[in-house]
């Protein structure tokens, strides 16, 4: 019976060592893509919901100084009989208001939206931590 013997050089085509070897650097490479493609995705959700924020947190700055304004003007004008009721009423509608759901919907809006914000930067680190340390 004829002994046949072939030696192939590693790094030459057919050494399964270094297809198993590119397949996992590839694999690797892929992976790193992915992970980069979804930090940058993140990165400008991110962006884009601040720029969101900020604006709704100038536009509800300018609206209570509009109110705060509005409202120094309105007690100049009242007596103090009416000063006095006024307070009596807003301490009794404050406890009323904090039970009745739907009031406050620009700061329920504003909260979840900085919940959102929240855990997508929590994830992205979470993803950053578990994959580009």
């Amino acid at each position: 019976m004829p002994c046949t013997f072939s030696y192939k050089p590693p790094g030459c085509a057919g050494d399964p060592t270094r297809a198993s070897g590119t397949n996992v650097v590839a694999i690797d490479n892929k992976i790193e893509q992915a992970m980069d493609l979804v930090k940058s995705h993140l990165m400008y959700a991110v962006r884009e919901e601040v720029e969101v924020l900020k604006e709704q947190i100038k536009e509800l700055y300018e609206r209570n100084s509009v109110l705060e304004r509005e409202n120094a003007v309105l007690k100049s004008l009242a007596n103090s009989e009416q000063l006095s009721q006024l307070s009596t009423q807003s301490t009794s509608s404050s406890g009323a208001a904090a039970s009745q759901p739907g009031l406050s919907q620009p700061q329920q809006q504003s909260n979840s939206c900085v919940t959102l914000l929240s855990s997508t930067v929590k994830y992205f680190y979470l993803l950053q931590g578990c994959y580009f340390s």
